[in-house]
């Protein structure tokens, strides 16, 4: 009971735990696309780390979905969402499409006019997929989106019949993996659902995590859980769940997505408890508290940090720091480099989000800040 009436306290404040989560988290995500040195080399680390970067986020976004009372409110949300995160995408997005325009189709000498002809054509052409190629490169936002939408709903669903509304949010992942993954982007959205929901139900019970933190009992568990997702995901290959979770009756057995969705859920859950319970700890540090804070602005460092990995750092960085041969000690350094990248990266991408907070017009278009 007292567990619960903490919970309902918080409910109505920052409570900065859950900002240390998504800056860890974050922090990860720069690390996952900074090492290794080939996007088709994929060490132990960065495979545990494939395991619960991704699926913890919308865990995290399902355990922070707003109950919708009413129908007002459920537009209310739609409103919110709009200004929150479509506006700042569709703003990254142009900047996507901008900065691909330029590296792909160098500007012609004006004198010659067959050359800017086929400039203007081949601009054209490509802006007519351009929504398309936004979809892949910011799947994160996309799926994102479609979670809130259909979590409204759900949330909706529950307070008009709970009994009702929980039975069909727990099945609603079954029925999203029955959907083509030739719809741009739903397999990415049809295997986050899962997390999302699960984050929504596990709100559903959210007196336990109280009660795991305070009491040792569960450090055995969990740390059993650790152990078990170490295991298993230094040989897992997270993104080929992506592309075999739509359509998981037709082409994909089942037995692949259950294991799959089991390892991905331990790891989950392992390391919210891992990452809270050193938060717990320290969180009358004022550094950490700090650092906490940096959880918020995790759009902006996403969307930020994905433009400097593919117009920077890919082309010109990569290539001169990494040089690929296998052994061991080259592993090592291209972890202990990446890790440095990842910190300097992080920072710097957080000066620059500081400096756009200061700014109701950046705030609004980057930032995702209601005016």
């Amino acid at each position: 009971m007292q567990a619960q009436n903490c919970y309902d306290m918080i409910e109505n404040q920052r409570d900065l735990s859950w900002d240390f989560v998504k800056l860890v988290l974050m922090f990860f995500v720069i690390f996952g696309h900074v090492c290794p040195a080939s996007e088709t080399e994929w060490t132990p680390v960065t495979r545990i780390v494939g395991l619960f970067v991704m699926p913890l986020f919308f865990f995290v976004s399902g355990f922070f979905q707003s109950k919708i009372h009413d129908f007002k409110s459920l537009l209310e949300k739609y409103k919110k969402t709009i200004y929150r995160l479509v506006i700042p995408l569709l703003v990254w997005g142009g900047g996507y499409v901008f900065l691909s325009v330029l590296k792909l189709y160098p500007f012609p000498d004006v004198s010659n006019s067959a050359l800017v002809q086929e400039f203007v054509k081949n601009v054209i052409s490509f802006l007519k997929y351009a929504p398309f190629y936004i979809a892949g490169f910011y799947w994160f936002l996309i799926a994102l989106l479609l979670c809130i939408i259909v979590g409204s709903c759900m949330s909706f669903l529950i307070t008009i019949r709970r009994d009702v509304g929980l039975l069909v949010l727990g099945i609603s992942p079954l029925f999203f993996c029955i959907l083509p993954y030739t719809l741009i982007e739903l397999y990415h959205f049809s295997f986050v659902w899962f997390f999302y929901v699960a984050g929504m139900l596990f709100k559903e019970n959210k007196a336990i995590l109280l009660d795991m933190e305070k009491k040792k009992k569960w450090v055995v568990l969990f740390f059993g859980m650790l152990l078990v997702a170490i295991r298993f995901g230094v040989y897992f290959y997270p993104r080929d769940t992506f592309y075999y979770t739509s359509n998981l009756l037709l082409e994909t057995p089942m037995k692949f997505i259950v294991r799959r969705y089991a390892l991905y859920l331990t790891t989950v859950l392992a390391m919210l408890y891992w990452i809270r319970s050193f938060y717990n700890r320290l969180s009358k540090n004022k550094l950490i508290t700090r650092f906490a804070n940096y959880g918020q602005d995790t759009l902006f460092i996403y969307c930020s940090h994905m433009l400097f990995i593919d117009f920077l750092y890919k082309p010109f960085l990569q290539p001169v720091l990494y040089h690929v041969n296998g052994s061991l000690i080259m592993v090592i350094y291209e972890h202990i480099v990446g890790l440095l990248i990842s910190v300097m990266l992080y920072f710097i991408l957080q000066y620059l989000c500081g400096i756009c907070h200061k700014s109701k017009m950046a705030g609004f278009l980057l930032l995702g800040v209601s005016q």
